[in-house]
């Protein structure tokens, strides 16, 4: 095979410099917060946050909106699974939401999570849309 080696002239370096600069400033979209929740304070804000309560995808646990499921202390949200007799439940465990109060399309998610490593319970950080199309 006979391979030639192909020169760039100057017009061809031009053009490709002009083509990189224009796509470099391009972006997806430009950052910006669209809400957030430090868990400041004492308590959890029922403005946006609601519990779902009772028992419901066949877990063991009752959820509740008891004070002892549900800390907020140091900017940290704690959700607490009890071993405890509760409405014929061995278990209590708290679920929240901000179903109706918070809701975007596009975006980045950040969260900083610490999970238990235990048997048993399974936590979840869940994303789901607003309409509940998925179940």
């Amino acid at each position: 095979m006979n391979y030639q080696r192909r020169r760039f002239n100057s017009n061809t370096f031009i053009c490709l410099f002009i083509c990189l600069a224009y796509f470099s400033t391009l972006k997806a979209q430009d950052p910006y917060l669209v809400w957030s929740d430090e868990f400041n304070g004492t308590s959890l804000d029922q403005s946006i946050w609601s519990f779902q309560l009772g028992q419901f995808n066949d877990c063991v646990h009752y959820s509740t909106d008891l004070p002892t499921n549900t800390t907020v202390a140091d900017g940290r949200l704690q959700l607490i699974a009890l071993e405890e007799s509760y409405q014929g439940y061995d278990y209590t465990a708290s679920v929240i939401k901000t179903k109706h109060t918070v809701n975007w399309r596009y975006g980045r998610v950040e969260a900083r999570i610490k999970l238990p490593s235990t048997d048993g319970f399974v936590p979840a950080f869940w994303l789901l849309p607003e309409d509940e199309q998925y179940g």
